[in-house]
């Protein structure tokens, strides 16, 4: 699209639909196909470091956006909420929930108006017939529809969010610009289906700044939101993946408040590794078992970010580098040793509220070294090293994880691999610890990693 458009003076219409499976009900799916076709927008929008945005700006690439939720889904797709098996996990059901790119149609020379001849042209979409009537006011469609406007097409995008508002008869009047939406979320495990209760947040961002923080009332997280403007809702809990909606101004007739759901991933970031300082913990030592949890080694480990910071810029230095590494160490620090600490202490929240649950889980933790000691000892140490982790979950919450991991509910399958695949660029040099121990290389390699969890309902 972007080599034809920069071919010439040149208009493109893209003709989107987005669907839904029948497991909603209907206007919920018309608003969750509506995000859907949003989230393909804003794909476009910034595609190649946003090669296509002028074409969407300038209107040379107008987009027609057709919501149909679940009004087009097969007859045999379960809408059943009871069977996620068939309704949810199914194929069928997977099919449906989509968006399709229905026509990419060349316009010609773009001269400001459509091939239609209707300058600023608007989509209007019948929830009742699902007839497309370009062009046409909200007064011409039937007395019992209520239409999807998309606001000057090709002018649509604000900030990588594409708006559209929901209209009554009449049109949008006066009052609206300056309304507020109510709106209720409720954060969702996306692989039980319950209601996540403890730990989570709703934050609205325009134009990628934060601006305000729901209000959490029970289980429902609330605010209010302009009628007219387009916002991303972001939803996070401890211990899930980020879940991210694309909002616009849906406006509700009497002021009634307008409910959604946001599912978030179990097990936030899969495989989970978590890093250690050298020869740690216990140094100098042949045992197999360690009394130290892992939050005591994460916690001297990162108290030495400034010693390895040190002594990795005077290595690059003495070397003739440019000491640019001293960012990526504090990096390093910052979002893999700390980050990966965070999300242990999730990922402890959610194994304990699965297991409380009557689900069984199965943890596969591997551990690794880097390659500066002997095979064996590189064997014993990494041994310790998953053995601080099982520690530090055994004792999370005050030893709430322990009585499962006694009765095998809680299994955590160890392999503990030594040196074996640290990278050969990594030096085995003892006598230049400022490259074997302090590189970031040789950081990266002394780690345990969580694999997986395996989630067996018993």
């Amino acid at each position: 699209m972007a080599k034809y458009l920069a071919s010439g003076n040149r208009t493109l219409e893209i003709v989107i639909e987005g669907y839904a499976s029948p497991l909603a009900k209907s206007d919920y799916n018309r608003r969750l196909s509506g995000r859907r076709i949003s989230s393909l927008i804003n794909q476009l929008y910034e595609y190649n470091n946003g090669i296509l945005r002028p074409y969407i700006q300038n209107k040379n690439l107008r987009i027609r956006v057709v919501p149909f939720g679940s009004a087009k889904s097969a007859p045999d797709v379960s809408d059943d909420t009871n069977d996620r098996r068939n309704s949810v996990y199914s194929v069928k059901a997977m099919q449906e929930r989509k968006v399709e790119i229905r026509e990419i149609n060349a316009l010609g020379v773009n001269t400001g108006l459509s091939s239609t001849g209707i300058n600023e042209p608007s989509l209007y979409w019948d929830y009742d017939s699902y007839s497309l009537a370009l062009g046409a006011k909200a007064t011409e469609i039937g007395a019992k529809s209520r239409s999807i406007t998309s606001k000057g097409i090709g002018t649509s995008i604000n900030g990588g969010v594409s708006e559209y508002s929901v209209v009554t008869k009449g049109g949008l009047n006066g009052k609206m610009s300056s309304a507020k939406q109510r709106i209720e979320l409720v954060l969702v495990d996306a692989y039980t289906g319950e209601v996540i209760k403890k730990g989570g947040s709703v934050d609205l961002f325009s134009n990628d700044k934060k601006i305000s923080r729901a209000k959490q009332k029970g289980s429902n997280y609330q605010y209010s939101m302009s009628a007219i403007d387009g916002y991303v809702v972001k939803g996070n809990a401890l211990g899930y993946s980020e879940g991210s909606s694309s909002f616009y101004g849906n406006y509700t007739e009497g002021g009634a408040v307008l409910r959604d759901t946001m599912y978030l991933t179990p097990f936030n970031g899969l495989p989970l590794t978590l890093y250690f300082n050298n020869d740690r913990p216990d140094a100098n030592s042949k045992k197999l078992e360690t009394v130290t949890s892992y939050d005591k080694s994460f916690k001297d480990y990162y108290g030495q970010r400034k010693n390895f910071t040190k002594n990795y810029t005077q290595y690059l230095a003495a070397n003739g580098s440019v000491p640019s590494v001293i960012n990526e160490m504090d990096e390093f620090f910052t979002n893999d040793v700390k980050g990966g600490f965070d999300k242990l202490i999730g990922t402890a929240n959610v194994l304990e509220s699965y297991l409380k649950r009557g689900y069984g889980l199965e943890i596969i933790v591997e551990g690794y070294a880097s390659p500066l000691a002997n095979t064996d000892y590189n064997e014993y140490l990494t041994t310790r090293r998953i053995k601080s982790v099982t520690n530090y979950l055994s004792n999370y919450g005050s030893g709430s994880l322990r009585k499962f991991i006694s009765s095998g509910l809680l299994k955590i399958n160890v392999r503990p691999l030594g040196e074996s695949n640290a990278s050969s660029n990594v030096s085995d040099d003892s006598s230049n610890p400022k490259l074997s121990i302090y590189s970031l290389d040789a950081s990266r390699e002394r780690k345990v990693v969580i694999k997986d969890v395996i989630i067996k309902k018993n």
